[in-house]
C-alpha cells in the first residue's frame, strides 16, 4: 500500500506544477494584452489629438484665406467704384458743343468739300473748299454762330478780312470776306454772344471776287475742318426772313 501512496503524491505534485504554470501563462498573457491595449489607446489618443490639431489648423487657414479673399474682393470693388467715379467725372467734365446758329441770312451757294474738288469761277479751276459760301446781300450783317471769345482778327491776301471765334467743345468758327470797317470795333479776347453782329459781308476775298456777294464761313472741331451743315440748319431759299 505504501507504493500507491507515493505514486499519488507524485501525481499531485505534477498537477500542482501544471496549474502553477497555467496560472503564470494566463497572468502573463493578461498583462501583455493590457499593455497592448494601453498602447493602442495611447496611439489612438495621439492620433486623435494630431487629427484635431490638423483640422483646427486647416480651419484657421481656411478662415484666414476667406477673410483675405473677402478683403481683396472689397478692395477690388472699392477700386472699381473709384475708377467708375473718376471716369464719370471725366465724362461730365468734357465740354459740350454749343447750339450753332446761322451766321448770315441767305442760302449756301458753294458747299464744304475737302476731299472732292469744286469749280472756282474766279480762278477758273477745280479746288477744295474748306467752308460754305452763304449767298447774301453786300453789306449784310454777319452774326456770331454761338457764344464765344474772339480769337483773332486778320487780313488774308486771298480771303480778305477775317474773324475767328472760339467756342465750348474745342470749336472754332471762322468768318471771311468781310468789310474791314465792320470789324474795327472788335479785338482779340472780346466775349461775344450767339446772334451778336460781329461784321458785315464785303468783297475783300480776291480769290472769290467773281462770285456773288457772300459770307465764307468755316467751322473747326478739335482743329479739324468740318461741314457746317452737320451742325447748323441752313435755310433752303433766300426768302427766309431775318431774325
Amino acid at each position: 500500500m505504501k507504493p500507491v501512496r507515493s505514486e499519488n503524491k507524485i501525481v499531485y505534485i505534477v498537477l500542482a506544477f501544471v496549474l502553477t504554470a497555467l496560472t503564470v501563462v494566463v497572468i502573463a498573457t493578461a498583462v501583455a494584452s493590457r499593455r497592448a491595449s494601453r498602447k493602442n489607446d495611447d496611439t489612438s489618443v495621439s492620433d486623435t489629438v494630431l487629427t484635431t490639431a490638423a483640422e483646427s489648423t486647416k480651419k484657421q487657414k481656411d478662415t484666414e484665406d476667406a477673410v483675405f479673399t473677402n478683403d481683396s474682393e472689397e478692395e477690388s470693388d472699392i477700386a472699381d467704384n473709384n475708377n467708375a467715379e473718376d471716369e464719370h467725372e471725366e465724362v461730365d467734365a468734357e465740354p459740350q458743343l454749343p447750339n450753332f446758329q446761322v451766321p448770315a441770312v441767305g442760302v449756301i451757294s458753294k458747299e464744304h468739300s475737302v476731299s472732292a474738288l469744286v469749280f472756282s469761277v474766279t480762278m477758273n479751276d477745280y479746288r477744295t473748299h474748306n467752308g460754305v459760301d452763304i449767298a447774301t446781300a453786300d453789306g449784310a450783317d454777319v452774326h456770331a454762330a454761338a457764344d464765344g471769345v474772339v480769337e483773332e482778327l486778320w487780313h488774308d491776301p486771298l480771303m480778305g478780312y477775317c474773324i475767328s471765334i472760339s467756342h465750348e467743345g474745342d470749336a472754332l468758327s471762322i468768318y471771311k470776306n468781310l468789310r474791314p470797317e465792320s470789324i474795327s470795333g472788335l479785338s482779340a479776347g472780346d466775349k461775344v454772344v450767339a446772334g451778336q453782329v460781329i461784321g458785315s459781308v464785303g468783297e475783300s476775298a480776291l480769290i472769290e471776287i467773281a462770285e456773288e456777294p457772300h459770307l465764307h464761313f468755316e467751322l473747326k472741331i478739335g482743329g479739324a475742318s468740318v461741314d457746317p451743315r452737320d451742325y447748323i440748319d441752313f435755310p433752303d431759299t433766300k426768302d427766309t426772313p431775318e431774325g
